[in-house]
């Protein structure tokens, strides 16, 4: 059985990674690299597991 892309993400070091900096208060981070609908893939398990509100800024709204 293949597993989903979802969960692929879910267990990715580098999503645990911006995870974990989300978790310390007042972080600022910087990604780039995402291309297509792997943003969404990247941040939906962000939000799911992210115990402080966070907020994605975009150069433009065709980035967005």
């Amino acid at each position: 059985m293949k597993p989903e892309i979802t969960t692929l993400y879910q267990q990715s070091a580098k999503v645990k990674q911006i995870a974990a900096a989300l978790q310390q208060p007042e972080s600022k981070l910087h990604v780039k690299g995402l291309i297509g609908s792997s943003l969404s893939f990247v941040v939906n398990p962000l939000f799911q597991e992210a115990g402080l509100p966070f907020l994605l800024v975009f150069n433009d709204k065709e980035e967005a």
